[in-house]
């Protein structure tokens, strides 16, 4: 279907924007526990238990881990190494695109994949304007 020469075109929302100034910290319980030979990297995110982990029978019977161990491939190490609290998720993207060899677009959606996967594991936070 053909868009009338009236209709303005559609912009992206303005929280892609946000997200691109956010800056990536990592969590401050997470440590980097080894490097794997690879180029890997192996980080520590602690636990925290459940509620119901607190009844004494339960805290008997089943042992939860303190931490819970992340590893990373080699571009997730180089995405851990460059989240230091001073670059931008754009500034990121930019690096990655000019170590791979890559388009701002196609770095955009490794880096942004990867950092949702670490946003979601608790490894890193995004601090936004």
């Amino acid at each position: 279907m053909a868009r009338s020469p009236q209709q303005p075109i559609p912009q992206p929302p303005a929280t892609w924007s946000r997200m691109l100034k956010g800056i990536p910290v990592r969590n401050r319980a997470a440590r980097e526990l080894r490097r794997e030979p690879g180029g890997g990297a192996v980080i520590a995110i602690p636990t925290q238990p459940k509620s119901w982990y607190k009844i004494p029978p339960v805290r008997w019977l089943v042992r939860v881990p303190e931490h819970r161990e992340l590893h990373l491939d080699l571009m997730g190490t180089q995405l851990w190494d460059v989240c230091d609290g001073s670059r931008t998720v754009e500034q990121i993207i930019d690096f990655f695109a000019v170590q791979n060899s890559l388009t701002f677009h196609e770095s955009r959606v490794s880096v942004t994949t990867y950092l949702k996967s670490l946003l979601q594991r608790g490894a890193l936070a995004v601090a936004l304007d």
